[in-house]
């Protein structure tokens, strides 16, 4: 009983960190979040946006640096 609960755990953590599980885990996951992106983008972005920011103007050092 020992030795089949053994290897059962070492068989499942070596599955589970196995990059074929993570490609696994990670397309699942892409497809979910693939088929909500559109209706997430289309409620959050607005239609108009406003004015941009001014931005400030440069300033022109009166003395070089270093001195």
């Amino acid at each position: 009983m020992v030795a089949s609960m053994t290897a059962t755990g070492v068989i499942g953590y070596r599955y589970v960190t196995s990059e074929n599980f993570k490609s696994q885990v990670m397309n699942e996951i892409l497809g979910n979040v693939q088929g909500m992106m559109p209706k997430v983008l289309e409620k959050g972005l607005p239609d108009m946006t406003g004015k941009s920011m001014p931005l400030p103007k440069p300033t022109i050092p009166t003395q070089p640096l270093g001195i």
